[in-house]
């Protein structure tokens, strides 16, 4: 892969993981109690560039399981 289709893919991993968290900002407003799961699972979807083989190439299959 060239430099380009690198830098491409993690700007669209990065824009994929904020879109995911933002998705779950309700979990955290102030009139809520997040579950130890959906705290756990957003903790994963920050720590993604670190914890995934394929960065930033990623397969579906690397990306934590949202809680119910």
């Amino acid at each position: 892969m060239s430099d380009e289709q690198t830098r491409r893919a993690t700007i669209d991993m990065k824009r994929e993981r904020a879109i995911t968290l933002a998705e779950t900002d309700h979990w955290c407003l102030s009139d809520r109690t997040p579950t130890a799961e959906q705290l756990a699972y957003r903790q994963a979807i920050r720590d993604m560039p670190t914890t995934i083989s394929s960065y930033p190439f990623l397969d579906s299959s690397e990306w934590p399981t949202k809680p119910n």
